[in-house]
């Protein structure tokens, strides 16, 4: 190694790639789950001229896994997660250009550490209204967890009686918070 050339860093680690048959699985399920939302679109009626985004959701998934579908020839860029600490790790181990959504209930004493801490955090999408407490330079992009399904053990607002009332006070209370949806 030459004077020029640097070292890796003794606290960084490395991510072991995901194996051939792993990774074409993953790119296989990814090409799939974007195709079905293309066809959902088309027979919507959809503008193409707003796309969708397509979050990948890695919940207790390997970093391998992520970075499979980050690197060429996806380049996907947008993933969710919903545990915090899992995020946080992730977020220091994969590529800045990530751009993470968290998806998980959060509490407010975690608000600064996810504004703070999670590099290319994108979103955060949690139905705790105290997340108007982020202390952050930027606005945060925030969307509202919606429950369709109406199963109590799903996380998300009532899209009858919650949502509509959860937008409304990030609007008009959450100063600092930016509403994507």
């Amino acid at each position: 190694m030459t004077s020029t050339e640097q070292q890796p860093s003794p606290t960084s680690t490395t991510i072991m790639p995901a194996s051939p048959s792993r990774t074409a699985t993953l790119l296989a399920n990814l090409s799939s789950v974007t195709s079905r939302v293309g066809t959902a679109a088309l027979n919507a009626n959809r503008p193409t001229t707003k796309p969708i985004r397509l979050i990948a959701v890695s919940k207790l998934k390997p970093a391998a896994d992520i970075l499979a579908l980050h690197n060429p020839p996806t380049n996907h860029l947008h993933f969710g997660e919903n545990y915090l600490q899992e995020l946080l790790e992730k977020s220091k181990l994969l590529p800045p250009s990530i751009r993470w959504h968290f998806i998980g209930g959060l509490q407010s004493n975690k608000c600064v550490t996810l504004a703070r801490d999670v590099r290319g955090l994108w979103a955060v999408e949690s139905r705790s209204e105290e997340v108007h407490g982020v202390a952050h330079e930027d606005r945060l992009r925030v969307f509202v967890q919606v429950n369709t399904s109406g199963e109590e053990n799903k996380a998300g607002v009532d899209p009858l009686t919650g949502a509509v009332p959860l937008a409304r006070f990030i609007r008009e209370k959450c100063p600092r918070l930016k509403l994507q949806g």
